[in-house]
């Protein structure tokens, strides 16, 4: 069986469904899939594998069921049903197809029963000898991927027992289960078990050995399981100083600073976060300041949907959203009004001109005291009437909620265009400029996630960021990839993505590939996401612009394999794909710079587009970007190109007297620098981009 079945319960599953359907045999993970070989009455292995299909666990994907009559080993009459051990994946000349490394068992099938393994023969649910999938279309290339399960957020049981004092995992911030807890940032490798995760380094205790190998436990056979006992520990440092707390009192103290209204770096799922009191409205301006984040909308964790209905407007649809496995942020209406301004000013600098109050080891932040309950500080989503909204996505969040009884920022634990921290060095020589203390722990972060990030509209969701609990869960595709592909990406907010078959994965969120940390993570990101899936490409696709550093790596990836793909076409395709349309369709896109197949800088675009290619049939007029493509982040250069050297497209324009309110607040050096360029620029240095940037910033 293939699909998303290994890190989501699933041969705990099949042992049960066997058990209580009285069949002998046994289950393990090999490779990416599971494989089960069950022997019984016919009529009782049919309910078999419909149940195998239709009662999956709530965290799983069965995809393609491949059943054959079993003509080796078979298991004894009245053996009972067993998960045995996996079988690692190879890269031999049978594609790593899984073998069976039990015990060799010769005794044929009893009479009036027969032996199945779902491997190799394909059969559908109406007995014909078509692959049974989920409805995709993924058909003969499903197993061609091997699906890593994203993370998923605390389940109710697991949250009953964290706030029960009377369970021994009470208080305890890595509680987890077969449904719910870490998957996709601590796999190793697969087939999926503990010594091929970052906990292989955490023996089980006793108890928690009894409980992995306990069939009827909740527990059974989960792989991240753990206890104060055995598991990982948490610990505290302040910034600048030295590991100071461990367990419950690092969890208090970081609760202390964040009341105080400090910033406190925490080690989350997929990478470091930094979090602060979402109602301290010095807090908010102090982490925008420190983290060089003057007016982008921040984040908020809230304990729970009572908390979120306090300050938005949370309907069924965005319920939903919040309270799935995924738990992503979710951006909701807000009950307030947004401030007119772009953020809120920085504290005043204590006295001597010094930086605002950071604690030492194990003090509270005596300064930016929490306010009384009420809305969130008006410098979280500044200029936007959306907030973004988060519950809980682990036990030690669930911890810091609680304990705070407030809602909370929580950001990425990054400085502005980087990918998260997620190596505990790396996060104290990169954040201690921002965090005033460091909540972490000993559990490795395999692979870095960020939050994802959706949107509901017209009671839909539709994904913005697909990140942690979302990926790399593969997405379908409306049409095959003729041969496995990689897909580079652009320059900025970057992510890459491989195609299989009708599979397509999305690896991390990288964010500016000229930083030299992006540039090392996307190549980490890369070398493990092809390894665990399996997808080799033999093509990779890449933007047009020569000057991307991802079109640069595509070049030196496969340098006779390339797709080049313009911009604003990639952006009417994803869409496109995503909603399985795959003729013709007339595409808008509003997007930022991205070179046009006429060499010309292009921004707002109607295209007439399919999968493969495009035609423009509408756009902006063009004006001179002064400086190049510098002119895109400044919208005030855009401003000043369209005013002096915009193309007509209709009615000649407007005499320059309009522009004397604007240009009389620009310097008269940068303003004549900045003329200057606008007289020499090029054909090549003319675009359609940003027009209304510029008009917003002409005010």
């Amino acid at each position: 069986m293939s699909g998303t079945v290994q890190g989501v319960g699933f041969r705990p599953f099949v042992h049960r469904t066997a058990t209580r359907l009285g069949l002998d045999g046994w289950v393990r993970n090999a490779d990416g899939q599971v494989v089960v070989t069950a022997a019984g009455p016919p009529e009782t292995l049919d309910a078999f594998i419909e149940k195998l299909r239709g009662d999956a666990p709530p965290l799983a994907r069965v995809g393609r069921v491949r059943v054959t009559g079993l003509t080796g080993p078979a298991p004894d009459p009245g053996s009972g049903f067993a998960v045995r051990d996996s079988t690692p994946h190879t890269d031999g000349a049978d594609g790593g197809r899984a073998r069976d490394r039990g015990r060799d068992r010769t005794a044929r099938p009893a009479p009036g029963s027969t032996a199945v393994s779902p491997d190799f023969v394909d059969r559908a649910a109406d007995g014909d000898d078509d692959a049974v999938d989920d409805g995709t279309g993924a058909g003969a290339d499903e197993a061609a991927v091997r699906e890593i399960p994203p993370d998923a957020a605390t389940c109710a049981a697991c949250l009953r027992e964290l706030f029960d004092p009377a369970d021994r995992r009470h208080r305890y911030p890595f509680i987890n289960c077969t449904d719910c807890g870490p998957r996709a940032t601590v796999i190793e490798d697969l087939p999926y078990d503990r010594e091929r995760t970052t906990m292989r380094g955490f023996p089980l205790c006793a108890r928690c050995a009894a409980e992995y190998a306990d069939p009827a436990d909740r527990r059974f056979h989960a792989e991240p399981l753990a206890c104060p006992e055995c598991g990982p520990r948490l610990a505290w440092r302040a910034a600048g100083g030295p590991v100071s707390a461990s367990g419950e009192e690092a969890l208090r103290r970081a609760v202390a600073v964040v009341a105080g209204g400090g910033i406190v770096a925490v080690k989350a799922l997929g990478g470091y976060q930094l979090v602060c009191d979402a109602r301290n409205a010095a807090a908010v301006a102090e982490l925008r300041r420190r983290k060089h984040r003057p007016a982008k909308p921040l984040a908020v964790m809230v304990r729970d949907l009572t908390a979120a209905r306090r300050l938005a407007r949370v309907g069924p649809a965005e319920q939903a959203v919040l309270t799935s496995p995924a738990a992503p942020v979710v951006l909701c209406r807000a009950h307030t009004a947004p401030p007119l301004a772009a953020g809120t000013p920085a504290p005043p600098s204590a006295p001597g001109g010094t930086a605002p109050f950071r604690p030492g080891p194990g003090a509270a932040v005596e300064s930016r005291r929490a306010p009384p309950p009420g809305p969130v500080a008006p410098g979280v989503h500044p200029g936007t009437h959306r907030i973004g909204l988060f519950l809980p996505t682990s036990g030690l969040h669930h911890l810091l909620l609680h304990d705070l009884a407030r809602p909370l920022v929580v950001t990425s634990g990054n400085l502005a265009g980087e990918p998260i921290a997620t190596d505990d060095a790396e996060a104290v020589r990169l954040l201690s400029s921002v965090a005033d203390g460091f909540l972490f722990h000993d559990r490795p972060i395999r692979a870095r996630y960020d939050d994802s990030v959706v949107l509901v509209a017209r009671g839909m969701p539709l994904t913005v960021r697909r990140a942690r609990g979302c990926a790399p869960a593969p997405l379908p595709l409306p049409v095959p990839a003729g041969v496995p592909l990689a897909a580079a990406g652009a320059q900025l907010k970057h992510t890459f993505a491989l195609a299989s078959g009708h599979r397509a994965v999305l690896g991390p969120h990288t964010g500016d590939l000229r930083d030299a940390r992006a540039q090392e993570a996307f190549a980490a990101s890369y070398a493990d996401l092809t390894r665990l899936t399996g997808i080799a490409p033999r093509a990779v696709a890449h933007d047009l612009h020569p000057g991307y550093l991802s079109t640069q790596w595509a070049r030196a990836l496969l340098p006779d394999a390339l797709v080049p793909v313009q911009h604003h076409h990639a952006h009417i395709a994803a869409v496109a794909a995503e909603h399985g349309l795959t003729e013709p369709v007339t595409g808008v896109a509003y997007d930022g710079l991205g070179l046009g197949d006429d060499g010309t800088l292009w921004g707002g675009e109607i295209l007439v587009a399919d999968l493969t290619g495009c035609r423009r049939v509408g756009r902006w007029g063009t004006a001179p970007l002064p400086g190049g493509e510098a002119a895109v982040r400044n919208p005030a250069r855009m401003a000043l190109g369209y005013l002096h050297g915009a193309e007509p497209l209709g009615a000649p324009l407007p005499p320059p007297a309009p522009a004397r309110p604007f240009t009389g607040r620009v310097a008269p050096r940068p303003l004549a620098v900045v003329r200057a360029m606008i007289a020499r620029t090029t054909a090549r240095w003319r675009g359609s981009t940003r027009p209304v940037n510029g008009r917003a910033s002409a005010g």
